[in-house]
């Protein structure tokens, strides 16, 4: 056997072995009809024992192998590795979705709890009349209206009625139309915040039964002495008129 015999032998063994490399990778990737197919040049040389200029060219196209044509050097070039086409886009993997994190709210601040106050305003007592008994300090009608007149009777010794200030100004007091109005049975009185002598602010004993007096705020008291001994029956109302002007 001459050595023409023996390359063209050595050849289609290299041959078949690239043909076998490529159906393998052809099972284990799928691929289609149209794609090319590379086989690397450097598992050939140790087989061949011939350098790369010497190698041979296998092409594959559309499923067929080439004919194996020697190129104008007279030799076949492998080239290296193999193409599989199309790159494989690998399928992406889903992303968890992190927990968003719970920011924690602080308790409220320990302590005293302060309530607002509601302040009520104190009911007038409404003219135009007295209600007994009124006949001492504890039991005063009040607290009176600035302005108009209320209409008790002299039927008894004492009469108590109070008025509050709420800022510092005067008071003015006027009795009229009681029948001992000219007879020194009648006194008119005003106390601040409490009925003794140490707290009386004014009196009046003769007509006209007038008291002007400028004070703190508070509560003032109003206290009509009738002598009754001196009245006889007195069924007749006088006035009593409080302002602050």
């Amino acid at each position: 056997m001459n050595a023409q015999k023996k390359t063209a032998i050595l050849v289609i063994l290299i041959l078949l072995v690239g043909v076998l490399s490529v159906i393998i990778a052809f099972a284990r990737n799928s691929a289609t009809s149209s794609e090319n197919f590379q086989l690397l040049a450097q598992a050939f040389p140790a087989l061949s024992g011939a350098s790369t200029s010497e190698n041979h060219t296998l092409f594959q196209s559309g499923g067929e192998l080439g004919g194996g044509q020697q190129s104008t050097s007279e030799s076949f070039a492998l080239h290296s590795g193999f193409w599989l086409g199309d790159s494989i886009t690998p399928t992406p993997t889903s992303t968890e979705t992190p927990t968003p994190t719970l920011t924690p709210t602080p308790p409220p601040p320990s302590g005293p709890v302060f309530l607002p106050i509601i302040v009520r305003p104190v009911p007038f007592f409404e003219p135009p009349n007295e209600e007994e008994d009124n006949d001492s300090a504890s039991q005063a009608n009040g607290p009176l209206r600035f302005g108009p007149a209320y209409s008790p009777y002299p039927d008894d010794t004492w009469d108590f009625f109070y008025v509050i200030l709420t800022s510092t100004g005067q008071i003015t007091i006027d009795v009229t139309d009681h029948p001992l109005a000219g007879d020194n049975g009648l006194q008119v009185q005003l106390y601040y915040q409490s009925v003794s002598a140490n707290n009386k602010v004014g009196v009046a004993n003769v007509a006209p039964y007038h008291i002007e007096y400028s004070g703190q705020p508070g509560t003032y008291y109003i206290v009509v002495f009738t002598d009754v001994s001196k009245c006889g029956p007195c069924e007749t109302p006088y006035q009593v008129e409080v302002d602050s002007p």
